[in-house]
């Protein structure tokens, strides 16, 4: 169990590299007036933001986090399915909260919290094993 629980937190570790990627793109890009005037502008941000964080943590992750035998063959379709899940969680949670009109600044964090969670999951357990 401790192995289960170093890997969460060096998965977290990794993400937060990630996240920083992804974090730098969304404020640059909805800095621009033409992506920051609009919910689609914010939503084709936080997407681009999130596809280039996630380049990031896939090579993080097969290097450092789960390290093995797997071949790129088969772990970076699967991290890519992955990946693509996440960005639909993280897309949809950013919609949801902010036409509850939560500020983005408090939207993205929970966005990123719950892709997080079912990330780690998927890719303890299917992708890299």
């Amino acid at each position: 169990m401790i192995v289960g629980m170093q890997s969460l937190f060096l998965y977290a570790g990794v993400g937060v590299i990630g996240t920083a990627i992804h974090y730098t793109t969304l404020l640059t890009l909805v800095s621009l007036p033409t992506w920051g005037d609009s919910r689609q502008g914010v939503l084709w941000a936080t997407t681009i933001g999130a596809v280039l964080g996630a380049g990031a943590n896939y090579a993080l992750n097969q290097r450092c986090v789960f390290p093995g035998a797997h071949r790129h063959r088969q772990a970076l379709p699967r991290f890519a399915v992955v990946a693509g899940v996440g960005l639909i969680i993280n897309a949809a949670a950013v919609a949801a909260l902010t036409s509850l009109h939560v500020p983005l600044l408090l939207a993205q964090p929970g966005a990123t919290a719950l892709a997080l969670g079912c990330g780690y999951t998927l890719n303890r357990f299917w992708t890299f094993s």
